[in-house]
Formats: structure tokens, sequence, C-alpha cells
């Protein structure tokens, strides 16, 4: 490795935000405020906004985030060994498939809807469309504490999975 040379450029302010180049919290929040795109803060909105338990509410928001630990997440990161979901071993652990796709959970997703919900207005979704849609109130113009009844089902997922992962139950 070279040696840091003699002759570095002169300092400058990189924090230029503000007309005084002084950093603070409030202008790095409006900073970042500005960089999210308007369906980001809508999605965080209605998770930060959701009519139940906060520890749920903070699942909604890793889901939202993307930072769920799952086997998919955790492997990508060279730190599990088995990438597929432990309840089914069928597909890949993604955010999707241990919430929505697997044939476990669509199950209990039946249970919920009280009946089979035709699959267009479920599967055509991303994940972040798929929450949002879902947190505003469910498909088909359910709006009967929908959001409340698919946030604690999500949690009910989660805690089955690692329940089965970590106590082998």
């Amino acid at each position: 490795m070279a040696p840091p040379l003699g002759s570095n450029p002169p300092d400058y302010i990189v924090w230029n935000t503000n007309s005084d180049g002084v950093f603070t919290i409030c202008e790095a929040c409006t900073q970042l405020a500005k960089e999210l795109r308007d369906s980001d803060i809508r999605l965080f909105d209605f998770v930060w906004r959701w009519n139940g338990p906060q520890h749920i509410r903070i699942i909604l928001w890793k889901i939202a985030k993307g930072i769920l630990p799952r086997n998919g997440l955790i492997g990508h990161r060279h730190m599990a060994l088995d990438i597929l979901f432990p309840l089914c071993h069928d597909k890949q652990e993604t955010t999707l498939h241990c919430l929505r796709d697997c044939s476990w959970v669509c199950q209990v997703r039946s249970n919920l809807w009280y009946g089979n919900m035709p699959a267009v207005f479920f599967f055509q979704d991303n994940l972040c469309q798929w929450l949002e849609l879902n947190l505003r109130g469910g498909y088909l113009g359910r709006a009967d504490n929908w959001s409340v009844l698919f946030g604690v089902a999500l949690d009910r997922i989660w805690w089955r999975r690692n329940s089965f992962v970590f106590k082998h139950t």
C-alpha cells in the first residue's frame, strides 16, 4: 500500500443542506425524507399508524424494510446453511414465501378469509404493494378490521416459524 501523499487537497464543507454548514438531526431527517419515494412514505405511514400492539408494528416495519431475519437473507450473507423455508422445505425462505406464498400459510389465510380468496387479488402484488393493500383494509373491500387481523396473523405466522426453528415444536 502506498503511503498517503503530503499534498492533500484543502478541507471543505461536506454538509451543505443548510447555509451555515452545521449538521443537525432535523436537517438530516429532512434530507432523508426528500430521498424517500412517496410510496415508501405511504407504506411506512400505514405501518406506524397500524392499530395494534407495538411489537407487531415493529415486525410490520421489518417486513416493509425487507430486514426480517429469515434464512434466505441470512444465507445471502453466508450465515445460514439451509435457505429453504423450514415449515415446508419447498422453496427459498423469502419474505413473501414465508408470510404469503407457502402452502402452510395459504391454509391459515384461507381460514382467516372464511374460504378461498381469488388468487388474482392476493398473489399479483410485490411485497410492498401487498403489505400496503392489507394494512389499508384488504382486498375486495374488506374493511371489517382486516388490517388488524392481517397484522396479528403475520405475527402468529412468524411466531410459528420461529417456534419451529428454535424450539423444534
